[in-house]
């Protein structure tokens, strides 16, 4: 309110604030005048002596008032300025006093605090609040951490969806939790609402970020471990530079948990070195990330620790092996990746399964490509013996490990020659994998689709072609069915969608030349994009007889004799074929030839000429596959 000196009539002022009116009534004029507060049972005169402000309250203490008037009238302020001050104070005062001693918990400290404020002592009274709040911060703890065990419990019953809203009211009470924001930003993940799931970290970050600043101690691990898993789901949705953004805010955050050579301090800077390591490494910066990812694993291994990052650290570091061609480490950093994801599996069922089984395929695929199938036995049944020890009352995870170990096996078999004896394997695989199908993660999946793939080569060498054809048709709906789970999620990320097409090029290279119908002309014709795929510059070398014009130009473009523009009158030819085998066929080619030749766009169309309502079409599933690994690609 603004107080004119010059004031010679009274004027009365009604002011509301929330649901409290304070009448006021001002008189007097020149630089001395009262201003009288009425509001309830209490009346309050403010006086302006030589300047100053002097304040009257017949329910109010004064040695309160006096501590405030104290500290308002040393202020090189007008009598104006300050008259607001206090009535501001006064009207604070006055509704604070009134909200005190509602009915609530803790009834007798709430007493308590309104008699304190009462007799003027506000340090007394903060004391009883404080001990107020802090028993009612307990239960609000209490709360958010039974809502995220609920969740947990649903998440154990693989009900994901139903256990969102718990996750929600956990982070709701306690966004500041970095456990309660990963849960549920995972869970979000899961049901596919990454966006969503990114909102709740920077949520998260922001509040961390905020109470850092005040206690960093207690809030800059919470905070570094939110901007790591921040890092994470960028570097999942393929924004690179943000991700490292975040993981480089990460180490510095890092640096400020005391004490830095702690082993909290020491486990979140190897959790971020190890963030920046693997998106450096992603950004082409090979050697920078290494250095980092390298730095990470010294800090582990000097601290003892395993946590999910350190498997993923020598997967990556696997990688980079691999690159260079050095066999001898990369065989090192596999084992490594899967001894630390045993155990963490031993510790968490349902978090590290999957992992688990991805790791242990690297490793057994490693050794199938060295043609060590002795050592790739004997890490199948050092798996075998791993999971007899696992104590998981939880079907679907038993399940899932024994299916694993059984398609892991019938591939060993296979290597070793052993057909016969495979295929019983590759049969209960399947159906243990089949019982749990909609439960099964995105990279759980392509295990079942992989047993149905050896499962069909077992057929394809037996001449059982149709049965193999069967088998190879189910290997790509598990993960490319339009109106399943995993279809829905390989749409949102094209990682997922090139993972699961690879598989799918070999099965359809197997099927289509072992095939008693497949002619000179097709196996050319599949053998140079499979060379294409790895050298652009690959040419049809094969003299191939072509019994069409579509397949002399497809041939000529392939060989490097025509111009790519010629496949758009082939298009054009093959999509008014009555005949959906031969479509099929010929847009598969069509679409390949484009897409090698970094016209994807055009690629992408040709494959949709294939449409295959029945889906009997041997190119009708390959052709499927083929269109979704150009349209998520880089």
């Amino acid at each position: 309110m603004i107080f004119r000196a010059l004031l010679v009539r009274t004027v009365t002022f009604v002011i509301v604030a929330c649901c409290l009116t304070i009448a006021l009534t001002v008189t007097g004029e020149a630089q001395d005048h009262v201003v009288q507060y009425s509001s309830g049972q209490c009346s309050v005169n403010i006086a302006n002596v030589s300047g100053n402000v002097t304040v009257e309250a017949g329910c109010m203490d004064q040695k309160v008032v006096a501590l405030f008037l104290d500290t308002i009238n040393k202020q090189q302020k007008d009598y104006q300025e300050k008259a607001k001050e206090v009535e501001l104070w006064i009207r604070r005062y006055d509704e604070l006093s009134a909200r005190l001693g509602t009915t609530g918990a803790f009834s007798q400290l709430r007493e308590e605090v309104k008699r304190r404020f009462k007799e003027g002592d506000l340090a007394g009274a903060g004391r009883a609040k404080e001990q107020i709040i802090a028993a009612e911060e307990g239960l609000v703890d209490e709360l958010a951490a039974d809502y995220y065990e609920r969740a947990e419990m649903l998440v154990l019953e693989m009900k994901p969806l139903e256990a969102q809203r718990f996750y929600a009211r956990a982070f709701q009470y306690r966004p500041q939790s970095a456990a309660y924001a990963e849960s549920y930003a995972r869970n979000l993940c899961d049901t596919q609402q990454r966006e969503k799931a990114q909102t709740v970290y920077q949520i998260s970050a922001n509040e961390l970020r905020s109470l850092s600043k005040g206690d960093p101690a207690k809030y800059s691990a919470d905070l570094t471990c939110t901007l790591v898993n921040i890092a994470g789901l960028y570097f999942i949705g393929g924004a690179y530079e943000q991700a490292r953004i975040a993981a480089e805010e990460a180490l510095e955050v890092a640096s400020r948990i005391s004490p830095k050579d702690g082993k909290v301090a020491q486990e979140h800077t190897a959790n971020a070195l190890t963030s920046v390591g693997l998106i450096a490494i992603k950004q082409g910066r090979v050697r920078e990330g290494k250095e980092r990812l390298t730095r990470a694993e010294e800090i582990f291994s000097a601290i003892n620790v395993t946590n999910s990052n350190r498997p993923i650290l020598f997967e990556a570091l696997a990688g980079i092996s691999k690159d260079e061609n050095n066999r001898e480490e990369e065989e090192k950093e596999l084992i490594k990746a899967l001894t630390y994801e045993k155990e963490l599996t031993q510790v968490n069922f349902m978090d590290h399964r999957s992992k688990l089984a991805q790791k242990l395929y690297l490793l057994f695929d490693f050794y199938m490509s060295t043609g060590d199938l002795d050592k790739g036995r004997s890490i199948q049944s050092e798996f075998t013996t791993f999971i007899s020890t696992l104590s998981t009352a939880n079907e679907g995870t038993r399940l899932f490990l024994s299916g694993t170990s059984q398609a892991l096996l019938c591939e060993q078999l296979i290597a070793e020659g052993k057909s016969e004896s495979a295929r019983p394997l590759c049969i209960s695989a399947i159906q243990n994998l089949e019982s749990i199908r909609d439960s099964l993660r995105v990279k759980e999946s392509t295990i079942l689709s992989r047993a149905y793939c050896k499962f069909a080569w077992l057929n394809l060498k037996g001449g059982e072609y149709q049965s193999a054809l069967e088998a190879f048709d189910k290997a790509i709906k598990v993960n490319l069915d339009v109106n399943g789970p995993q279809m829905r999620r390989a749409a949102a990320d094209r990682r997922i969608a090139q993972f699961f097409v690879a598989d799918f090029a070999t099965a359809a290279t197997d099927f289509l030349s072992h095939s008693d119908g497949m002619s000179a002309y097709d196996k050319a014709m599949w053998n140079v994009l499979i060379r294409k795929r790895a050298d652009p510059n690959a040419r049809l070398e094969e003299q191939v007889q072509a019994k069409s014009d579509n397949e002399r130009i497809l041939a000529d473009v392939a060989s490097g004799q025509s111009p790519l523009s010629l496949l758009t009158t082939a298009l054009n030819q093959a999509s008014s074929s009555p005949d959906t085998e031969e479509r099929c066929r010929l847009t598969f080619y069509i679409g390949e030839l484009f897409a090698l030749a970094n016209e994807r766009s055009q690629g992408v169309s040709a494959l949709g000429r294939c449409v295959d309502t029945n889906e009997t079409a041997h190119y009708a599933w390959v052709v499927a596959a083929t269109k979704l690994y150009w349209s998520k690609r880089n």
